[in-house]
């Protein structure tokens, strides 16, 4: 004789929202998007703007991810900064798991701020993973320091 199994009600499926790399396609950053971008992340003294770009929605065209990268200078140190500026929560871009469970966590002002070191970049210098959040933005950065160090660079950063 046949056993069968209780039926179980099922459950309303929950759509995954979540996208990765090949749902976005990377083009120019205006300078009035750039501004706007900018205005999201805190204020960076002596940073200079080497390059941006926007990642959109291959669907729709809406704004996923801005990256703006530059260099930043210091007294006691040079930095090179990249910041990816978050605009969709659901983009799984390919480094994303990188800036999950770093080593090291503090707030920072406002900020909550995540950091570990990632060892070296392509010249040599001690490159870290960051990621902020705030009220304003959440930002993945990636952050070389001449010296090695990183104190400076998160306290200049984020302190208010």
């Amino acid at each position: 004789r046949e056993q069968t199994q209780p039926q179980i009600p099922s459950q309303p499926s929950i759509p995954d929202l979540t996208f990765g790399d090949e749902g976005v396609y990377t083009t120019a950053l205006s300078e009035d998007e750039l501004q706007a971008a900018m205005q999201r992340m805190p204020t960076l003294a002596g940073f200079t703007v080497t390059g941006s770009q926007k990642a959109l929605l291959r669907d729709d065209d809406s704004m996923v991810m801005v990256y703006i990268s530059g260099e930043q200078s210091t007294d006691a140190d040079y930095f090179f900064v990249r910041a990816q500026i978050e605009y969709n929560e659901n983009y799984i871009f390919s480094r994303k798991l990188y800036y999950e469970n770093l080593a090291n966590e503090t707030m920072i002002g406002n900020t909550q701020v995540s950091y570990g070191l990632m060892g070296t970049d392509d010249y040599g210098f001690n490159e870290y993973y960051i990621l902020s959040e705030s009220d304003s933005a959440t930002i993945y950065w990636t952050v070389s320091s001449v010296s090695g160090e990183i104190d400076e660079w998160l306290q200049m950063t984020f302190a208010e």
